[in-house]
């Protein structure tokens, strides 16, 4: 249990748009146990947070996004329900953060995957349905079959496994083909701060304008390795060409905003 105590309670801390078809909800502790459905019209997405309380300034929060109208937080015995609408029928997947407490939900249109879309979003599924053998076999395919998004899976397994060289170059391979999961930044932060602080401070940056969090929480040292000079060079490159001058969001009592531009340009 990670010596949290049996009764602590998590509160739901803020909402946060990321993306046209991203959210990141943050919690002061992770939640346990999450249960989650779609409408049938499939232009509802309700996530339970059980034994979660509401620390958030406000109860809605309204989007100007392609596929994000709106999330509203109900509090009901002893729980939120976020409810996120949908400008149209899309699907999600849910996933935590590795690196804050905090909870990623995708949204997109299954019918609109390609083959290894399918497969790594089946991959999610699985995971959060705690099948993690079955959601391993899910990514090797997605991953056989060029998959981008499976990157940040590989790269957090291949940090968590202290093989440094391969979880940077995995994550600079999903923020090259312009992957907004805030694990990259993170994962790419973390293992350049020894080698390249400016450079690291950029995707620290990054991070925090995609999450609005500070601080990026990674319990084990970095040990030293040998940084390979090509993904010293890409990372710079990519450092170089963030651009978020075409993205506008507002945080304040009654509204969260993104502008319809459906990227953060990187080049």
């Amino acid at each position: 249990l990670n010596g949290v105590s049996l009764f602590a309670q998590s509160s739901l801390q803020d909402i946060k748009l990321v993306s046209p078809q991203g959210l990141v909800i943050h919690f002061d502790l992770i939640p346990t146990s999450i249960l989650t459905s779609l409408s049938e019209d499939k232009t509802q997405i309700s996530i339970e947070f059980q034994k979660v309380s509401r620390n958030t300034p406000q109860k809605t929060y309204s989007f100007l996004s392609s596929i994000v109208r709106e999330c509203s937080i109900e509090e009901k015995d002893g729980s939120c329900i976020v409810r996120i609408q949908l400008n149209s029928k899309n699907g999600y997947t849910i996933s935590n953060l590795s690196f804050a407490n905090s909870v990623y939900v995708e949204i997109f249109q299954w019918d609109k995957l390609t083959q290894s879309e399918d497969v790594y979003r089946t991959g999610l599924l699985s995971l959060s349905e705690k099948l993690p053998d079955v959601a391993k076999q899910y990514f090797d395919s997605a991953y056989a079959l060029g998959n981008t998004e499976v990157n940040t899976i590989v790269a957090v397994d291949n940090l968590n496994k202290k093989n440094y060289a391969y979880a940077l170059e995995h994550s600079l391979r999903a923020i090259e083909k312009k992957s907004f999961h805030p694990d990259n930044f993170a994962i790419v932060s973390l293992l350049l701060q020894n080698h390249n602080e400016d450079v690291a401070s950029l995707f620290k940056k990054q991070y925090t304008f995609l999450t609005g969090l500070t601080s990026i929480q990674y319990g084990n040292d970095i040990g030293k390795f040998k940084l390979p000079i090509e993904l010293d060079s890409m990372a710079a490159r990519l450092a170089r060409n963030f651009d978020t001058s075409k993205v506008v969001q507002k945080n304040d009592s009654t509204k969260n905003t993104i502008s319809k531009t459906d990227t953060l340009p990187l080049s």
